[in-house]
C-alpha cells in the first residue's frame, strides 16, 4: 500500500509539474515582443540628407558608419574605393 500511495503522489506531482510548465510557456508565448526605434540599428546613413543625425535624433539604439583617415582628413564611405569629398560637416585638427 504504502508503494502504490508513494507512486500516486509522484505521479501527480510530475502532472502539475508538467501543466505548470505548459501554462509557462503558452503564457510567454503569447506576449508580444515591443520593438522601438531603441531596439533599431543605422548603419552607412550617410546617404540621407542629415547622417547620423536622422538616426540620433530618432532615438536608434546603435548607429555605425564606416570612417576612413586619408591624408588627415575623416571620409566617411562604406568602403574605401567610393571616398570622395561631397560635404564636410566636421574638421578635426590636432
Amino acid at each position: 500500500m504504502f508503494t502504490i500511495d508513494l507512486i500516486l503522489k509522484y505521479t501527480n506531482t510530475m502532472k502539475n509539474l508538467i501543466l505548470f510548465i505548459l501554462l509557462l510557456i503558452c503564457t510567454l508565448s503569447s506576449i508580444e515582443a515591443q520593438y522601438s526605434t531603441r531596439n533599431a540599428h543605422s548603419h552607412n546613413d550617410y546617404s540621407n540628407d542629415i547622417p547620423f543625425w536622422l538616426a540620433y535624433y530618432n532615438h536608434f539604439g546603435s548607429i555605425e558608419a564606416d570612417i576612413f583617415a586619408v591624408e588627415g582628413d575623416l571620409f566617411v564611405a562604406h568602403n574605401k574605393s567610393e571616398l570622395q569629398v561631397l560635404r564636410r560637416s566636421v574638421i578635426i585638427s590636432s
